[in-house]
């Protein structure tokens, strides 16, 4: 037992990617490595009381209105962009009050994937900030962390533009789930063969957690559009929220049920043109995806960390409208560039999404933009980050 090292894992649930990130590190090394490491998974909502979590729940729901768009996200952006991302001001001392008193009683190292976090506790543990998105804006360029995680070289040039010394990153490759990761190339090759066939197309609908009026607008037009085609599509919406309730009067659709087996999902699928899959937390959503995936020939949705599928998996995406915060921009030109994507500029296009859905299909863009999208980077980047983590922690790096 005294060879057993303690990292606490420092959640801050706010939107889906940052946790999503940590999901997948805590599961490799909890099912890998429970002889190397032992995780104190804690959550700042949990390690605050009164006043400070209270001031937390306030930057969670800025955070929702700011990534609905419109005036929320200028203001919500003022507030992220207001001072050098490793300084602490009135709100960080704030909200850490009660973070910094937890962590000098449980000194570990600490893994965290929000880098305003980092700023808060670097100068009380080591901080690895596990920054997964393909661009890195300057609000992540946090240098007191001991090591930051990037996907990308070209993350790592990003990130020592904004002054973050290159000894402290390590490239990791692509964080993809590791599931999709190790059947990759089985799924790739079998999307190939589907795009070259004549048979209906699958494809996966997501919003952000946020539900932007304008982005479910697109998702629910581009849905009626391939109603109309027979074509077919899996929409993913949160439980009660605003997305599934615009689709609930839709034809030709079916809902699923979370205890529906992988079985019955799957004759779901091929039996109605779509299927809606309501979830209630980001883990139900992520067992569904997991089930569906090999199905999928494309997908829609905003510019944020599943940009990761059409840049490592070879899954064409389509973009929604308009382009949310100050990651989401940087990933869209990624994907232009990279000719991983097109955009769904507004409600017209998604009124038209069949047809132009079939157009790519013919001409053989949509299997351009896949293979654009696989064999390019390394996708096992969460394997890595924890071989590093294992490896730093027990002094072997």
């Amino acid at each position: 037992m005294s060879d057993i090292k303690k990292l606490n894992i420092l959640y801050l649930e706010i939107g889906r990617g940052h946790p999503f990130y940590l999901d997948a590190i805590g599961k490799l090394l909890e099912d890998e490595h429970k002889d190397k490491i032992a995780l104190n998974i804690i959550g700042v909502f949990d390690v605050s009381r009164g006043f400070f979590v209270s001031s937390w729940k306030a930057v969670e729901r800025v955070y929702r209105w700011g990534g609905g768009g419109g005036i929320a996200s200028y203001l919500y952006g003022a507030i992220r962009g207001r001072k050098k991302p490793d300084k602490k001001g009135l709100i960080e001392n704030i909200l850490s009050h009660d973070l910094r008193r937890y962590l000098i009683s449980n000194k570990y190292p600490t893994l965290v994937s929000h880098p305003i976090l980092v700023p808060m506790i670097s100068d009380i543990v080591p901080v690895y900030y596990q920054h997964g998105e393909i661009t890195a804006p300057y609000e992540s360029a946090v240098n007191g962390a001991r090591v930051i995680f990037v996907p990308l070289a070209g993350t790592a040039d990003d990130l020592v533009k904004h002054g973050v010394p290159k000894n402290r990153i390590f490239v990791s490759g692509l964080c993809i789930e590791p599931d999709l990761a190790e059947k990759a190339e089985e799924y790739f090759r079998n999307r190939i063969n589907r795009l070259r066939s004549d048979k209906p197309l699958i494809g996966a609908f997501y919003s952000s957690g946020a539900e932007p009026p304008d982005h479910l607008k697109q998702i629910v037009l581009s849905i009626a559009s391939l109603c109309r085609s027979g074509q077919k599509g899996v929409v993913y919406c949160r439980a009660g929220g605003r997305l599934e309730k615009k689709l609930a009067m839709m034809h030709h659709a079916v809902k699923l049920n979370y205890a529906v087996d992988n079985l019955g999902l799957e004759n779901a699928i091929r039996s109605n043109n779509i299927a809606i899959v309501p979830f209630d937390d980001r883990h139900q959503e992520h067992d569904y995806t997991m089930k569906l995936f090999r199905h999928f020939d494309y997908f829609v949705g905003p510019s944020h960390e599943r940009t990761n599928w059409a840049a490592g998996l070879g899954l064409p995406m389509f973009v929604l409208h308009p382009i949310i915060g100050s990651f989401s921009p940087l990933n869209h030109e990624f994907l232009l560039g990279n000719g991983l994507a097109v955009d769904l500029h507004d409600d017209y296009s998604a009124s038209n999404f069949a047809d132009m859905l079939n157009q790519l299909r013919i001409s053989g863009s949509l299997e351009t933009m896949a293979k654009n999208g696989f064999g390019k980077y390394n996708i096992f980047g969460f394997r890595n980050i924890v071989e590093y983590i294992i490896g730093d922690l027990r002094g072997e790096r």
